[in-house]
């Protein structure tokens, strides 16, 4: 009897051993966002190509505080509702919008029962939608439940449109996987619960390309804690990190935006973007490329600037000072 009772107790002590260490797990209702939330974004793309990522597994802990001196750019990414978002009428299924604050860049996205992704994106400028960007086939990027070990497929395909005329058309297949978990120190904090997400696509519009994007998602927070993007072609990898800030769109400041007489004199652009009036840009100004993915990268000031391979479709430059900001809103071919 003693001998029974010592096995018994063996397996419950067991039981709650491994319930301590219960593996993270994504589904729809830890990652459907709440309208007003803010999270705040460092990129870092002047070192991502030196970045290690680690490796993966169970019960990791990947450390990059050692990027916290480097965190100088920042971003701010809102949730929004998507009848506060412009064009709302091209995106009636739209259940929440993602806006990159100050660019003026709204990306769509549909829940399904096990499923979330993007349907479309909208650049705008002065309240007027420039450039836009329908799926026809919607993306599932995100295929619930996530946990270690999960892998899946998926395809999209999307219509570009500027100034409302058909322009181009694109298609993306990807494979994901889920292939780690565990805590993640960024220049934000440490975090536990972490999931490591590998995706691997493949564009039409860069044939022979291979996009690896690797992403550290937390349970409850939507946008990733970091994302780092390599390629396996010459482009340059990306990298940024994230923390959510508040629960409401005020936390955000706004800067004015401004005419600087600067346009471009072709759009759209292909390898290179070419400038009028560079003279006319501050002294004190930043220049920035950014992608409707939320991809950033700086770049410096000249008449022509070269347009990484990375960035394909719809994608805008940001002249930005301390007192008001110029968006010029681009295709990039």
């Amino acid at each position: 009897m003693l001998k029974l009772y010592k096995h018994a107790l063996v397996l419950f002590l067991l039981v709650i051993s491994i319930s301590s260490f219960a593996q993270p797990t994504l589904t729809v209702a830890t990652q459907t966002p709440e309208f007003g939330e803010t999270y705040k974004c460092f990129f870092l793309d002047q070192v991502a190509d030196g970045f290690n990522p680690g490796i993966g597994g169970p019960d990791q802990l990947w450390d990059f505080t050692e990027y916290a001196d480097l965190t100088t750019d920042t971003v701010t990414f809102s949730i929004l509702d998507p009848q506060d978002a412009p064009a709302i009428e091209d995106y009636p299924d739209a259940d929440f919008v993602w806006l990159l604050e100050n660019f003026n860049a709204y990306n769509y996205y549909k829940i399904d029962e096990d499923t979330m992704g993007q349907i479309g994106s909208v650049l705008t400028e002065s309240g007027q939608v420039i450039l836009q960007e329908i799926f026809e086939d919607q993306e599932e990027g995100l295929q619930f439940p996530m946990t270690f070990g999960t892998t899946y497929e998926y395809f999209s395909a999307s219509n570009l449109f500027i100034a409302g005329i058909p322009f181009g058309y694109n298609e993306t297949t990807a494979t994901v996987e889920v292939d780690g978990y565990g805590s993640v120190a960024t220049p934000f904090g440490t975090f536990t619960d972490v999931i490591r997400v590998v995706v691997t696509a493949s564009n039409s519009g860069t044939p022979g390309e291979i996009e690896t994007q690797i992403s550290w998602i937390q349970p409850g927070v939507f946008v990733p804690l970091c994302v780092f993007t390599t390629y396996n072609t010459a482009s340059p990898a990306s990298l940024y990190f994230a923390a959510k800030i508040g629960g409401s769109t005020t936390a955000t400041t706004n800067l004015t935006n401004v005419d600087f007489g600067v346009s471009l004199q072709e759009n759209p652009a292909r390898e290179v973007l070419q400038l009028n009036g560079l003279e006319n840009i501050p002294q004190n100004a930043h220049l920035y490329l950014v992608g409707r993915d939320g991809k950033i990268r700086k770049t410096e000031k000249d008449s022509r600037i070269e347009i990484p391979d990375t960035f394909k479709g719809l994608s805008y430059l940001l002249i930005k000072t301390p007192d008001g900001q110029q968006t010029l809103p681009f295709i990039a071919l």
